[in-house]
């Protein structure tokens, strides 16, 4: 019962819209962080590891881990829409990442998922004359990246390590385009799909040089 109920949860979270911006119209969308709370909290530094932590964005850093970790980030934010005419508050919120970090004797590795890029907007453009409305366009997206991945990192020398990391992107973008003509009882609508999936890899390396005894760089 726990391992379905996790299972759902994570489901239903990574399938919610994470963005609430006109500016996900493009491409694959908005382009999401690719890391978790301690590269944040170092501006995106992806190269420092330790023997506790792993970096989502640094396989290298399961070579030198101890223990076994689990990762779990979420985040919530306010997107302010203004314009001339109106202003809107719009709350969102999902799953940021979900990650497991295992040492195995010699080597460490771990899995997981997060996503790469959201889709998330809703606008229209309504053209008035005489206070009559004559056309309304409305553009409509959802959807999203995600990647399921799977590091490992071996520890060569004492100051050498090399990791990789195996990527399955997949996810799907829905975008709508409708237009309504004041004078029509009905409207007109294209409707647009996109089923994505593939894999991508990643390569890393990291020298430790030691200065003092107790001091690397």
């Amino acid at each position: 019962f726990r391992v379905i109920a996790w299972l759902l949860f994570c489901s239903w979270g990574f399938a919610q819209s994470s963005t609430a911006s006109p500016y996900s119209f493009n491409g694959l969308g908005d382009l999401n962080f690719r890391g978790n709370n301690f590269n944040r909290h170092m501006s995106g530094l992806e190269v420092y590891n330790d023997s506790i932590h792993v970096s989502l964005s640094n396989p290298t850093s399961y070579a030198r881990l101890k223990t076994t970790t689990f990762s779990l980030g979420i985040h919530y934010k306010n997107t302010r829409l203004e314009s001339e005419a109106d202003l809107e508050e719009i709350p969102s919120g999902t799953i940021d990442y979900m990650g497991i970090g295992i040492p195995v004797g010699p080597f460490g590795f771990g899995f997981g998922i997060l996503p790469y890029s959201s889709v998330g907007y809703r606008v229209q453009d309504i053209l008035e004359q005489d206070d009559v409305v004559e056309r309304i366009n409305r553009y409509q997206g959802q959807g999203g990246i995600n990647k399921a991945f799977l590091s490992v990192g071996f520890p060569l020398f004492k100051v050498l390590a090399i990791g990789a990391t195996v990527n399955y992107d997949f996810g799907k973008i829905s975008l709508t385009n409708s237009q309504f003509l004041g004078s029509v009882d009905l409207g007109t609508f294209l409707d647009k799909n996109a089923s994505i999936s593939g894999l991508t890899y990643h390569l890393a390396a990291d020298l430790k040089i030691p200065l003092s005894k107790k001091l690397f760089t």
